[in-house]
């Protein structure tokens, strides 16, 4: 019997993994919250809901969210004890701080010649003189700490920007300083793919409209209605591309998000998500995600 522990900031995130039925998998749902331990004489044992962590087989980490330093202790333990967890970057070092951060994404992106719209990276302080001097209206800008799409803005010309400069300024009040974000071209797309990754295999994938789709593509184009649909069969060329985006940051389990530019054809990768939502996916292709997840996770 394999025991996976899968822990979350809040074990609610994880209660479909309750109703997953799997042969010789015991499953433990558990928060960060959770853990502690106490070093006496140099020696020290990690508990989670007061149970050894070192009496699991594998451990996932669904979503970290601002744990990052339980992570960090959970993900050195679990070296020390050589107990799998679901990603090949915890295993790369053991005191590595996840998720990689969007803008060190980027670089490993390049590094490993994943086509990516042209992105670049300064603070907010800089973000207006930057953005002019290397971009062209309309371009999109992302905080490098925003998750689920969330905190993404379109600039289509100076007053817009400077504007959001300013909002994003007051937003951050204290924090402003240290505020980095992405400067991104557009890419005329009017849907993404998001393709979820296990492994070395592909699960599935859905479609989904651009957000800013109505502003730029031509209503006779073919794919400008908000399609919301399975992606099937996934083109052999985005599979490949996925794989090798996952496998550049160094993921196990991702949700990667591709799109096609409308006018040339050519295909970007516009992110590799580390923490995927899979509600849409799972009912749209009609699949149990999370049967899929704890078969991989079985095979560490």
């Amino acid at each position: 019997m394999k025991k996976i522990l899968i822990l979350s900031g809040n074990k609610s995130t994880n209660s479909t993994f309750e109703k997953t039925e799997q042969k010789n998998i015991a499953i433990t749902i558990a928060s960060f919250q959770e853990l502690n331990y106490i070093v006496e004489n140099n020696k020290y044992k990690l508990l989670i809901n007061h149970i050894p962590i070192d009496q699991f087989d594998v451990v996932y980490f669904r979503v970290i969210g601002g744990f990052r330093e339980h992570v960090a202790i959970i993900n050195y333990y679990c070296q020390q004890k050589n107990i799998p967890v679901q990603d090949p970057i915890f295993s790369k070092n053991k005191f590595i701080q996840v998720p990689i951060f969007k803008g060190l994404e980027t670089l490993l992106m390049a590094d490993n010649n994943i086509p990516i719209p042209r992105t670049g990276f300064t603070t907010l302080k800089f973000l207006t003189d930057f953005s002019n001097k290397n971009f062209t209206f309309p371009f999109v800008i992302k905080d490098t700490e925003s998750m689920q799409a969330r905190d993404v803005y379109l600039a289509e010309n100076q007053e817009e920007l400077e504007k959001l400069q300013k909002n994003l300024k007051e937003k951050a009040g204290k924090k402003a300083w240290h505020k980095k974000y992405l400067v991104q071209e557009f890419i005329h797309a009017s849907h993404r793919h998001r393709i979820f990754v296990l492994g070395n295999e592909i699960l599935a994938g859905i479609i989904r409209p651009m957000r800013w789709r109505k502003k730029f593509t031509q209503k006779n184009t073919p794919n400008y209605t908000g399609i919301s649909k399975a992606l099937k069969p996934i083109p052999q060329d985005e599979i490949k591309l996925s794989l090798a985006a996952t496998k550049a940051v160094m993921l196990g389990i991702a949700g990667v998000d591709l799109i096609t530019d409308d006018k040339t054809g050519k295909k970007y990768i516009m992110e590799v998500n580390y923490e995927p939502q899979w509600q849409a996916l799972a009912q749209d292709n009609k699949i149990d995600v999370e049967k899929h997840i704890l078969k991989y996770l079985e095979n560490l």
